[in-house]
C-alpha cells in the first residue's frame, strides 16, 4: 500500500513519533485521526486498502472478518479509515517504524521494526 502513494501522499500519511503503546494507544479517537483519509486515495489505491484489511483479517475466521467489515461500514464505511505510516523520533534511517488503519470505532496498529507486534481494536460507534 505505501509504495502506490505519491510522494505528495506519503508526506501526508508518514507522521514522527509513534501511536502510542499502551493503554492510551487503544482508545478511540473521537476526530482528528492522523495520516491520510482513504477517502482522498485514487480508486486503484482504495481497492488496495480494502485488500489490505481483508488479508490482515485473513487469519481470523471468515465469519468475524466479515463482522469487522460489517461494522466498519456502519462506523461511516472504508472511506473514514486513515492509513498513518509513523517513523520513530530521532531514526536515523527514512524507514517508518509502525503503520496503522484508523477511523471511528477502528484501530489497527502494526509495529514492523524492530520487531512485529499488533494489535486491533473493533466497536460498533454509537
Amino acid at each position: 500500500m505505501f509504495d502506490s502513494l505519491t510522494a505528495a501522499q506519503r508526506r501526508e500519511a508518514i507522521v514522527t513519533g509513534t501511536p502510542g503503546e499502551l493503554e492510551p494507544s487503544v482508545r478511540f479517537r473521537a476526530s482528528g485521526f492522523p495520516g491520510i483519509s482513504n477517502a482522498d486515495l485514487t480508486a486503484d489505491q482504495r481497492r488496495l486498502v480494502e485488500t489490505v484489511m481483508r488479508d490482515v483479517l485473513s487469519p481470523f475466521r471468515r465469519e468475524d472478518a466479515d463482522e469487522v467489515m460489517q461494522i466498519v461500514r456502519r462506523n461511516g464505511g472504508l472511506e473514514r479509515i486513515h492509513l498513518a505510516f509513523y517513523r520513530d523520533r530521532g531514526a536515523t534511517d527514512n524507514n517508518w517504524h509502525f503503520w496503522r488503519l484508523e477511523g471511528p470505532g477502528f484501530v489497527w496498529n502494526y509495529r514492523v521494526l524492530p520487531h512485529v507486534h499488533t494489535y486491533v481494536n473493533i466497536a460498533v460507534r454509537a
